[in-house]
């Protein structure tokens, strides 16, 4: 990687979260548009590697794994780019995390131009400090979008995933409920304390809070009000609006695991009935 020649362009636009509230879906549906343009590798962990210290443990992992995933993506097309390969491979192995580097993300040519976005649902958990950061390097005229999704499905999604990626999902309720304690899971679901923080450091108007469940109700309406607010044009030809994507692996969750998320999550369940109104409150 040679900071000479790398494009000074950043983005103009993240989508802060949350996570399990359709963030990949988003992802893969506006990458298609041809004004929008992201790296091949959906999260790419910038702020929140440097401004939530716990993440280290596994972001450098996730940035190799996202890029090995294109790459054999790639060659499974036959769309061999030795420019772009290297490209790719720079993103995984020159010293990641640093600002060069993340410039360098956003530095192939076909990105030029276009409104260049980051949707890294991490980010949201930064603090104001990482948030003061985000405006200085990207600039007071940033738009947001943050998807919010109901704090007891969000959770109880979460920990679905959590244990059926390691298998457990048949185990018995007290493993359950010792994983439903997980202080991650209430950490990304903490709308009350990150909307404060993001709306302290940016104005209301560039922030585009989206209502879950739309996403399986209305997908065509939710993306038209996406474009609109990030000021490209309107695009009819999206493959894949109806389709889910990640989806968590069905699990049986035990009913106690339900009532310990409803009584933890109440405030959390209050602010959004309060600040977003019902449509964004109700269980999808």
């Amino acid at each position: 990687m040679n900071s000479n020649n790398v494009n000074q362009q950043l983005p103009k636009f993240l989508c802060i979260g949350a996570q399990k509230a359709a963030t990949s879906w988003l992802w893969t549906i506006l990458r298609q548009h041809p004004d929008v343009w992201m790296p091949p590798l959906k999260e790419i962990h910038y702020f929140d590697h440097i401004f939530v210290p716990e993440n280290r443990a596994w972001t450098h992992n996730h940035i190799k794994k996202g890029v090995s995933d294109s790459l054999r993506w790639h060659v499974a097309k036959g769309a061999v780019n030795l420019t772009y390969f290297k490209y790719l491979v720079d993103v995984a192995t020159e010293n990641p995390f640093t600002e060069e580097w993340y410039r360098y993300c956003y530095s192939p040519s076909n990105a030029s131009g276009k409104m260049l976005g980051d949707i890294t649902p991490e980010y949201s958990t930064i603090p104001e400090e990482g948030i003061q950061y985000v405006k200085n390097l990207l600039g007071c005229d940033l738009k947001l979008i943050y998807i919010i999704r109901n704090p007891v499905d969000r959770a109880i999604s979460q920990l679905k995933m959590n244990l059926t990626r390691k298998g457990m999902e048949r185990e018995n309720e007290e493993t359950w409920m010792q994983a439903a304690k997980d202080p991650v899971i209430l950490q990304r679901g903490d709308y009350k304390t990150y909307v404060q923080q993001w709306e302290n450091n940016f104005p209301s108007e560039q922030i585009l809070y989206l209502p879950y469940k739309q996403v399986k109700i209305n997908a065509a309406s939710l993306i038209k009000s996406v474009e609109s607010h990030l000021g490209i044009s309107s695009f009819s030809n999206y493959v894949g609006l109806e389709k889910s994507i990640h989806k968590t692996k069905e699990a049986a969750v035990p009913p106690v695991v339900g009532d310990y998320f409803r009584t933890i999550l109440a405030e959390q369940e209050n602010f959004i009935k309060t600040r977003f109104g019902e449509k964004f409150f109700s269980l999808t």
